[in-house]
């Protein structure tokens, strides 16, 4: 039958036992890839976490020194309040009273001014430096500010920051002062204002250190970025023939990229690349695109030479990449990035990060922005009908939630409406293809998916609306018998999940023959 193919696996992947027939050279090649894709992203990664561990220390910094002021404009004013033979007179009565008023007042002029001065610091920072915006459910840094309305929250979060601490200073000089009675009492208290001096004290230096420490690691993650990038352009690069094949960390004796006819990046099929590296750059490719869409601020602001710059830039990263979507585009091999997104990257948990455009009002309805949410898209579409058509239930939910992830409801109209481009799906919808392949329940759950109906569903699970995984089955009418047989054999020997799910009647006379 015309939608009849053989089934691909779970995620489009070959057997490994395939590697073995391909040249030492592709595999390493390949291998580098996939290990070059990872630590990109992992370098990436690294330099958000410490952006956003470089951005508290340093609020906590100018709040512990502010705290430490604030101790010691305390302890001044106990010391200014306290009688003694000298400033009081000995034996006089002392009005402990109208001293601790007129202390109050001095103390808290002195907590206004440092206010003041701490607010100005903060402001000061966020007019030179980027403002980090956290989620409030993880406390991940999430962007920096960019427009007025990110940089106006940005800035009441900190004048915010700045108010509590005021407030909780204002406050504990009234209760020292409130509370004091006589000399004695004074001293106890000027004792345990000493030891709050102490413990703000270490923690500024503690805190100050590791802010250094991590601004340090910080522009050291942005090196590595700058370096793991450069060296998969160089892989990908060499995977198309296109640099020299001399890299030192490919085996050596095995510098020559393996042997494929080239087509142009227009997208033309004169490209013949392996399986096996046609997966490797889609895994490259997905985590491309989890870096750009979901790691964006840890590219952002990375010094680099002039040269690494020019292959550094948005720009050019994107063109980089383009000529992979373009060739796997041309070998049908688009759902491959797809099954990459569930796969190996982490965009299952960036929620909204193709909504976040649409709230910006850059573009509307849920649609892609740029190319390089296109593509996200198109590889999602073309997974989604290759799931459906091979009856892939749990695949189907995993990009089904994806979608609802990234882009709610919105994404998920968009990619349950698209037409796949790929050969033997062209022009059917994910609905179509389960449909026509006799997935009528999974036709079902794509067609009646929604945010806010997402059931939860694990391997093996009902909930989806099918009872399992079962692929689609073949007409065994309709192949030739060494399929047949070869079915059977993984049948009997029980160690293929999808040949579990067939029955004797399925083989016909050759069960008969074996028995």
């Amino acid at each position: 039958p015309r939608f009849w193919r053989p089934h691909r696996g779970h995620a489009g992947r070959e057997d490994p036992r395939l590697l073995g027939a391909m040249p030492r050279a592709e595999r390493h090649l390949a291998a580098a890839i996939a290990e070059g894709a990872r630590e990109y992203v992992r370098a990436a990664r690294a330099r958000r976490a410490t952006l956003g561990a470089a951005d508290r220390f340093y609020k906590d910094v100018v709040i512990y020194q502010w705290r430490m002021d604030v101790v010691e404009a305390q302890i001044a004013a106990v010391d200014e309040v306290a009688p003694t033979p000298n400033r009081n007179g000995a034996g006089d009565d002392v009005d402990i009273a109208a001293l601790c008023a007129v202390a109050l007042e001095k103390c808290t002029a002195a907590i206004h001014a440092q206010h003041r001065a701490a607010v100005s610091s903060l402001e000061e920072r966020a007019s030179n430096y980027g403002l980090g915006v956290f989620s409030a459910d993880t406390g991940r840094l999430e962007k920096f500010a960019s427009g007025k309305a990110d940089r106006d929250s940005a800035t009441e979060t900190l004048r915010a920051l700045a108010r509590d601490t005021h407030d909780e200073a204002i406050g504990e000089a009234q209760a020292i002062f409130g509370m004091a009675s006589g000399a004695e009492c004074l001293r106890t208290i000027r004792a345990a204002l000493e030891r709050r001096k102490a413990f703000w004290t270490s923690q500024l230096e503690e805190t100050f250190s590791a802010w250094q420490e991590t601004t340090h690691m910080m522009h050291d993650a942005g090196d590595e970025v700058v370096s793991a990038w450069v060296k998969l352009s160089e892989y990908v690069d060499m995977a198309f023939g296109a640099a020299p094949h001399s890299n030192p960390d490919l085996a050596p004796g095995e510098n020559s990229s393996p042997a494929v006819s080239r087509g142009s990046s227009s997208g033309d099929s004169a490209t013949s690349f392996s399986a096996v590296m046609l997966q490797a750059l889609a895994d490259a490719a997905a985590t491309f695109l989890e870096v750009e869409l979901c790691e964006p601020i840890g590219l952002s602001g990375i010094c680099c030479t002039v040269d690494v710059a020019a292959a550094f830039s948005p720009d050019a990263r994107e063109a980089s990449f383009a000529r992979v979507i373009d060739v796997l585009r041309a070998e049908g091999a688009l759902y491959r990035v797809g099954n990459a997104v569930v796969d190996v990257t982490g965009l299952a948990g960036c929620r909204g990060a193709l909504a976040a455009s649409d709230s910006e009002g850059e573009c509307g309805d849920g649609a892609a922005c740029g190319p390089l949410e296109a593509w996200l898209e198109e590889s999602l579409v073309e997974a989604m009908c290759e799931a459906a058509h091979e009856g892939l239930t749990i695949r189907v939910h995993e990009l089904l939630r994806i979608c609802t992830t990234l882009g709610g409801d919105d994404l998920v109209d968009q990619v349950r409406a698209a037409r796949a481009q790929a050969p033997g799906l062209r022009g059917l919808t994910a609905e179509q293809s389960a449909s026509l392949a006799g997935q009528g329940p999974l036709a079902r759950l794509i067609a009646q998916w929604s945010a806010a109906s997402a059931p939860s569903c694990g391997a093996g699970a009902v909930a989806c609306g099918v009872a399992t995984t079962k692929p689609a089955k073949p007409n065994f009418g309709r192949i030739g018998e060494g399929t047949r047989r070869a079915a059977l054999k993984k049948w009997l020997r029980g160690d293929d999940d999808e040949a579990a799910h067939y029955s004797p009647e399925d083989f016909g006379p050759l069960v008969q023959a074996v028995h």
